[in-house]
């Protein structure tokens, strides 16, 4: 993905120091775009990487049965929840800018947690909020 790198002089492990992951993550959320790799033992690897498309047949090949959408999915849920069915995939995250939605997808499956469960609005540095902007 070219210049799109995680920022690992920031932070190198997702399990490092929250407040740098959330310093990295905040750094790439606003100047890149693909994927973030982490290894199991939370190694973030610096390249930045788009996933090739899996074919629906592949998909349920892989899961048992057909993956269930949401109506709210966007194209970037849509590939997590197709990433997180690889077999050497434990689980993906997204992060919706626009609503605040945390989704966590493992083996075709997900779990969503709305803004307003998680603490409230996010942040973003300077004092305002994403919805203000």
């Amino acid at each position: 993905m070219g210049t799109n790198c995680w920022p690992t002089d920031v932070c190198r492990t997702v399990t490092e120091d929250v407040d740098r992951f959330y310093e990295a993550a905040s750094r790439v959320a606003h100047s890149s775009d693909g994927a973030v790799i982490a290894s199991i033992d939370g190694v973030v690897q610096r390249q930045m990487v788009r996933l090739k498309h899996l074919s629906h047949a592949e998909l349920e090949a892989r899961v048992g049965e057909s993956i269930p959408y949401a109506d709210w999915m966007g194209s970037r849920h849509m590939n997590a929840l197709d990433t997180s069915a690889r077999e050497d995939v434990i689980a993906t995250v997204t992060l919706s800018e626009e609503s605040g939605r945390v989704t966590a997808f493992s083996n075709g499956m997900f779990e969503s947690v709305e803004r307003g469960e998680i603490g409230g609005r996010w942040r973003v540095g300077d004092g305002s909020t994403t919805a203000d902007r």
